[in-house]
């Protein structure tokens, strides 16, 4: 792998008009992490390894698919930087929820485990409560046209006028023809059919 040397113009390409304004800095050693070989990448004992695997992986496959048994040292470290590289803030929100042996070890299956189990479990409660509150305002609606309704059927009975029964009870003149429909057939009204 041919990597730059030189300095930092002589890598960047930077425009005429700016290249005064850009401190030029030796580069050395600088490596490109999502193309190191991936043996060079397995190579790896620390935390670092899921870092460059990440990378990697995003880089070759698009997806990051993480090592189940591989014990990871410094959870909340390797997290904050799980979740800039991917973007995915449920990295950082699980960090206090993933169980840990008593040397405060874990691998990365528990972490990601919680991850996923965490958004599941939110994803339910979210559409319970959606669920309920849907199932309220639908509950209401119905309890409403009920009533309105029932008192459309008193003023019926008490034979107020088409338009007040309309206005009092808040119905629409269709709704009234079909409430005098429903009590003629349920013989419970004065009126006849015409």
């Amino acid at each position: 792998m041919d990597l730059p040397t030189g300095d930092l113009k002589g890598v960047l390409r930077i425009a005429d008009e700016y290249k005064d304004c850009v401190s030029n800095y030796t580069v050395k050693n600088l490596f490109e992490v999502a193309f190191l070989p991936r043996e060079v990448i397995e190579s790896f004992t620390s935390d670092f390894y899921f870092v460059a695997d990440c990378v990697w992986q995003l880089r070759t496959k698009g997806i990051y698919t993480y090592p189940p048994d591989r014990e990871v040292g410094h959870l909340f470290a390797l997290m904050r930087v799980l979740a800039a590289l991917t973007g995915d803030r449920r990295f950082v929100k699980v960090m206090g929820k993933v169980s840990m042996d008593e040397g405060g070890k874990t691998t990365m299956a528990k972490a990601l485990d919680t991850i996923w189990n965490g958004g599941k479990a939110e994803g339910k409660a979210e559409g319970l409560a959606e669920g309920k509150a849907e199932g309220k305002a639908e509950g209401l609606a119905e309890g409403k046209a009920k009533q309105k309704e029932a008192f459309a059927r008193k003023l019926l009975n008490a034979h107020f006028s088409d338009a007040d029964i309309i206005s009092y009870a808040e119905i629409s003149a269709q709704r009234l023809k079909e409430l005098k429909e429903q009590m003629v057939s349920e013989e419970k009204t004065p009126y006849s059919r015409q």
